[in-house]
């Protein structure tokens, strides 16, 4: 490309010494010649800016396009993780919350249906966390006590599908 455009301003140039010109004697002086290269730099610098600044707005625009994009995609849910007794700042203990939404909070609870105690253990479920005969059976806190544990051991939305997230 310099070549190309050195040999239009030679021929340029040429052109004004066979002229006989104020330009051909600065031709010939050769500060002509000095005064092309420092413009032809000056201009191969801006090229190279303006072709620096072009990539750079590309490149911020495809980081803006991906960024939009993933804001538009949507998210997945994860499962709950495992949790301790208590969730935060909520009013009241998170599994008094919890026995409250499946029985009212009554630890004596024998509905009949599989489900017993405060927290609607199944028999399996119950003796998987080391409990004995029935739930309903046993005191609040050690059925407090062993849904703190399953919820440690296992996803506790799972367990309680409707009253863990309220």
């Amino acid at each position: 490309m310099r070549f190309l455009i050195r040999s239009i301003v030679l021929a340029s140039c040429l052109a004004f010494t066979i002229q006989p010109s104020a330009k051909a004697a600065e031709v010939a002086s050769g500060s002509y010649w000095q005064s092309l290269d420092e413009a032809l730099r000056a201009k191969n610098e801006q090229i190279w800016y303006d072709t620096a600044y072009w990539n750079a707005t590309v490149q911020w625009n495809e980081a803006l396009a991906a960024n939009k994009a993933a804001e538009q995609t949507p998210k997945t849910t994860q499962p709950q993780p495992k949790v301790n007794s208590d969730s935060g700042p909520q009013s009241g203990d998170r599994f008094d919350r919890l026995a409250q939404c499946e029985s009212g909070g009554n630890p004596a609870t024998n509905t009949g249906n599989g489900y017993y105690g405060a927290f609607q253990f199944t028999l399996s479920t119950w003796k998987g966390v080391g409990g004995t005969g029935l739930p309903s059976s046993h005191s609040y806190s050690e059925q407090k006590e062993k849904a703190i544990q399953l919820a440690s051991q296992s996803n506790p939305g799972t367990q309680w599908p409707v009253c863990w997230y309220r």
